[in-house]
């Protein structure tokens, strides 16, 4: 979470740490974001439309970082959809994403993404 406070500092925003849920959908990571940035909760009006939308929209208008972890946990394809989206509707928002290994991506959509890779973290004593 170190890196969430570096990251509030420099934005000056706020930075919200989603763990992804197993075979969790972008929907579901939406109304999660919804509820810790808005108090938002239950089905409102922003949970129609499309998420890829509406998850731009709710850090561009929070000044929020999405630091988004165990993204290995989402269904399919749906990584792959979130960096297409990212690239073809640049905005102000900045999404950190976590995973363990490789990410499942094709050879286009990792061109956009920097990847970087780290070993496990440890906590000195």
């Amino acid at each position: 979470m170190q890196l969430g406070q570096i990251a509030a500092q420099q934005l000056g925003g706020q930075v919200v740490y989603l763990s992804c849920f197993p075979s969790e959908r972008i929907a579901s990571l939406v109304a999660r974001l919804a509820s810790q940035l808005a108090g938002v909760r239950g089905v409102t009006n922003l949970q129609r439309g499309d998420p890829f939308s509406r998850l731009t929209e709710l850090l561009e208008a929070h000044k929020a970082l999405l630091l988004l972890d165990d993204t290995d946990n989402l269904r399919k394809d749906e990584l792959a959809t979130l960096v297409r989206f990212f690239k073809a509707r640049p905005g102000q928002c900045r999404t950190i994403i976590a995973t363990r290994g490789d990410p499942m991506l094709s050879a286009m959509d990792r061109t956009f993404v920097h990847l970087e890779r780290v070993g496990p973290l440890e906590v000195s004593a």
